[in-house]
């Protein structure tokens, strides 16, 4: 019965703590912020090629 009551006092001390919780979501934001940054900046560069492209396509179709 002793054994029983020691797994029941484990399975009630399994939450996470306010400080492990906070700490997951900066690290999570973080990430997203750094990945943010990073995608942001390729958008308008492929803005940019595909219009070039689209140049030489209407060049190319123009006699």
């Amino acid at each position: 019965m002793d054994m029983l009551r020691c797994v029941q006092n484990l399975a009630a001390k399994r939450g996470f703590t306010l400080l492990e919780i906070l700490t997951a979501v900066a690290v999570i934001a973080i990430t997203m912020t750094m990945l943010a940054t990073g995608v942001g900046g390729l958008l308008p560069q492929s803005k940019r090629k595909q219009a070039h492209a689209d140049i030489i396509h209407i060049q190319q179709a123009l006699p």
